[in-house]
């Protein structure tokens, strides 16, 4: 099993420095998702990251795992594939707003209706970025951009509600794929590797922790106080 000894010896040194601009928060998320790895304590031989095109999907470039860098929209297309044929892959999608929601938005619908065992992160930046600006599919309404000068007159794409939707049981569609039941299952288990007291957890649990502990210390006070 090979990991990383430190956060910086899961990214490919050679590949460095990234292309994002300075300011974006692309750098950050890929911070965020190497801890994750550590946490995980994923094997990075059996961890593939899938990326489309995009500003988001340059991501893959800089992991030092298996990655792939795929045609716009069809991330979730590929990585489904990897998934079907090599179950026992970590299988991993980064896609920009607009990679996953518009050109690929119909990808996102099945694969969250399919609920096969991926993992898909959507950094949303709220506009086409790279690109020169556009109004995305995620662009809140009323937002001036290069394509909607007075205003986007469209409503904000919400991509959490549209996967809570499809997700949830339908009387007349068969299982497609894993149970809540059964996705629990295979996650549940949380345990503690030697005197060091490093916890070890299953990815989405890692996401989330890291997560939970990006809210502001005031927030959480709040939340508590609740």
């Amino acid at each position: 099993m090979r990991r990383g000894a430190s956060l910086r010896e899961y990214l490919r040194q050679e590949a460095m420095p990234n292309v994002w601009c300075p300011g974006c928060g692309h750098g950050n998320v890929m911070s965020a998702l190497t801890e994750a790895f550590d946490r995980a304590q994923l094997d990075l031989d059996n961890t593939v990251v899938v990326g489309g095109i995009g500003c988001a999907s340059r991501m893959p470039f800089f992991l030092d795992t298996n990655t792939m860098h795929t045609t716009h929209g069809r991330a979730l297309a590929f990585a489904t594939g990897i998934k079907l044929a090599r179950p026992e892959l970590t299988v991993i999608v980064i896609m920009g707003d607009g990679d996953a929601l518009a050109i690929g938005g119909n990808h996102l619908i099945h694969a969250c209706r399919r609920n096969i065992d991926l993992t898909a992160l959507i950094l949303n930046n709220e506009i086409y970025g790279m690109t020169g600006g556009q109004a995305a599919p995620t662009t809140p309404e009323g937002f001036r951009s290069t394509t909607s000068l007075h205003g986007s007159i469209e409503s904000q794409f919400d991509a959490a509600q549209l996967a809570l939707f499809l997700l949830l049981p339908h009387p007349q569609m068969p299982d497609m794929g894993l149970s809540r039941a059964e996705a629990a299952e295979r996650t549940v288990s949380i345990r503690r590797l030697g005197q060091d007291k490093q916890q070890v957890m299953p990815l989405d649990a890692a996401l989330k922790a890291l997560a939970d502990e990006a809210v502001a210390p005031d927030v959480r006070r709040q939340q508590s106080a609740a």
